[in-house]
């Protein structure tokens, strides 16, 4: 299923040598890669902009213990980044977020499989 982003078409920072740039197509984005290529790199700096900008949502491996969903269905017009995504999130997650429409997903990981 393909749909629009929700909350954002476009993301950019820069951060000392670092630039990040993000064009959303649809409403889930998915960031794969081995360790080491740079997607927690890439999400710290999207954090850091948390702070400036309401719209953006982050967690990461902080927030293990916490209802990922209830975090996720008590939010609304956010653009949730979600670090380690496939260790952070289950299936009952990934089954949410694939019909919840009121946010964005940016979602970084190694593994895909089950998303």
């Amino acid at each position: 299923m393909k749909s629009k982003p929700v909350v954002m078409e476009h993301f950019s920072t820069v951060h000392s040598s670092f630039i990040v740039d993000f064009t959303f197509k649809n409403n889930i984005t998915i960031l794969m890669g081995d360790s080491g290529t740079g997607k927690t790199a890439a999400f710290s700096f999207i954090q850091e902009c948390m702070a400036i900008n309401s719209k953006i949502l982050c967690l990461n491996y902080l927030d293990y213990q916490k209802n990922i969903q209830e975090i996720i269905r008590d939010a609304e017009g956010k653009l949730i980044v979600i670090d380690n995504a496939d260790i952070l999130m289950d299936d009952e997650v990934r089954r949410f977020i694939n019909f919840e429409f009121s946010n964005q997903y940016m979602l970084f990981l190694r593994n895909c499989d089950g998303l």
